[in-house]
């Protein structure tokens, strides 16, 4: 279902902008440079493919494969993806995080792209999504990984689902109004560590807790650099 660079020829309304973590930029973006062939209506129905022709001949060349997973249980059904498509939650703008990192790879979606199984979307009603996306750049994911996230050979971490949904923040409009600032102000095109900003919103006190949120921030500097 992943459409290569070189696109393929398919009904342009079938196609939707595909991100894996690759397309994860330094500067903060999500850029997709493939597609994926959706073969979901609006509606979470699968689509009728002889309206598509174009979309059928490209899916008849891996038939055999596409027929025989689990989860084309029914015959008719042969070319039914894992996953549904919700074109609401494509359209969304969000947050994009990189499951496997050796510091944490965030990125900010306007929407409108597909992300691979390898990335998590967050997205926001609390909070401003750039609030939260500076933050995230911050370091914050980096802290929570510490005490959380598995480690793997070659110092690589898991920012999963268990790990993200760990992650406590205060509500909003609890936050300082100089912090929230600050945040909407922040300069996200770099991953600047703010580890005092960090302990400011926890309100943490204590010179040793206000280290350990520091090493954390700076070991994640040290190895994105």
């Amino acid at each position: 279902f992943i459409v290569g660079e070189d696109g393929a020829d398919i009904e342009t309304e079938r196609l939707l902008p595909y991100l894996r973590t690759r397309d994860l930029t330094d500067d903060g973006r999500a850029t997709p440079v493939t597609h994926l062939a959706n073969v979901w209506s609006a509606d979470g129905d699968l689509v009728d493919l002889s309206h598509y022709p174009k979309l059928r001949a490209h899916l008849e060349v891996h038939r055999e494969g596409l027929a025989g997973r689990a989860c084309a249980v029914r015959p008719e059904h042969w070319y039914r993806t894992i996953d549904r498509i919700d074109l609401a939650r494509v359209a969304a703008p969000k947050i994009l995080v990189a499951g496997m990192a050796k510091t944490s790879r965030v990125a900010l979606s306007p929407g409108g792209a597909q992300p691979s199984n390898a990335l998590y979307a967050v997205t926001s009603t609390g909070w401003p999504l750039e609030a939260l996306f500076a933050l995230f750049r911050g370091g914050l994911l980096d802290v929570f990984a510490e005490v959380l996230a598995p480690r793997f050979s070659g110092g690589s971490k898991r920012f999963d689902g268990n790990v993200l949904g760990q992650v406590r923040i205060p509500l909003w409009s609890q936050v300082d109004a100089a912090l929230k600032k600050a945040l909407l102000d922040m300069d996200v095109t770099t991953p600047v560590p703010t580890p005092e900003l960090i302990a400011d919103l926890y309100r943490i006190r204590g010179a040793g807790h206000r280290k350990a949120l520091s090493a954390a921030t700076v070991r994640r500097t040290a190895v994105s650099t």
